[in-house]
């Protein structure tokens, strides 16, 4: 397969993901629900809001970002599988058996598309013995979490939708983010709201998450996929003389300014791309 041909397929890898609903949410009946994209996207977005505090534990930020974008990438090919007791099928498909299929799906896509870094992040996420990988997945959870909390303000009558708060807040296991997810369990209770700055910003970036761009493509969801392919693109841009960690960096947080791109003209001209991707870095 030519480097070309391997460009265009694992832009469809990324259009998987960019219209696959969260099956959680779905399950529960919830009109329109995100993707996987849109979640990848704001656990990075969320990241970066804390890029200092991390920084300051000694956390690699950007490679939490990259970990972020690139965590649920196996689900373009074996779907989002909901854990074993949430499934409606009369096979059930266990947890040993998900990470499985989902470690082939990922072993698989970094061979053929040559992008290493998918295997190397997807492993050390799942063995979360490093500072790096125990921030993402609460990150994972706190968006989760957050997620749910603003379902519930859209669709009250969804009373299901408080079962992710039970069930997933022993997950936050930092203490920066339990504060955060405090705030959310505090304006669950319909108590009101206190101040919060980074619950405040995410649940206004979290709008993008559904808010349409093209087609069915979300804004949230095209600015992953920028910060995918620039992350696909690594050595490529690096030869170029960029700092690829400010490119993902400017690729996340690209919002402003997305309704004016058209996407598909870049997806089907890598130097295009690349020279969007350039120019993108320095704004």
């Amino acid at each position: 397969m030519s480097e070309s041909d391997k460009f265009i397929y694992f832009q469809k890898i990324i259009d998987a993901l960019c219209c696959l609903k969260r099956t959680g949410w779905v399950m529960r009946g919830v009109p329109n629900a995100e993707t996987v994209a849109a979640h990848s996207w704001r656990m990075a977005l969320m990241a970066l809001q804390k890029e200092n505090q991390l920084a300051e534990m000694q956390i690699n930020v950007r490679h939490v970002v990259e970990m972020c974008l690139l965590h649920d990438m196996g689900e373009a090919v074996i779907g989002d599988i909901v854990p074993e007791h949430h499934q409606t099928e009369n096979i059930k498909i266990s947890k040993k058996e998900k990470i499985r299929r989902e470690t082939q799906a990922v072993y698989e896509m970094a061979k053929i598309y040559s992008f290493p870094k998918l295997r190397y992040v997807f492993d050390e996420y799942e063995a979360q013995q490093t500072p790096e990988a125990v921030t993402v997945k609460n990150l994972d959870k706190t968006d989760m979490l957050l997620q749910a909390y603003e379902y519930l303000q859209a669709y009250p009558d969804i009373t299901r939708l408080n079962e992710f708060m039970a069930c997933n807040e022993q997950d936050v296991t930092m203490p920066l983010f339990q504060t955060d997810l405090a705030e959310i369990k505090y304006r669950q209770g319909g108590s009101g709201a206190h101040k919060n700055e980074f619950i405040d910003f995410q649940i206004s970036a979290g709008k993008l998450k559904h808010k349409i761009l093209k087609g069915d493509i979300t804004v949230a969801a095209y600015c992953f996929r920028t910060a995918v392919t620039a992350l696909y693109f690594e050595d490529k841009l690096q030869q170029q003389g960029l700092d690829v960690g400010s490119v993902i960096k400017a690729a996340v947080t690209h919002t402003q300014n997305v309704s004016a791109v058209e996407i598909t003209d870049f997806y089907t001209n890598e130097e295009k791309f690349l020279t969007y991707l350039k120019i993108l870095s320095k704004m």
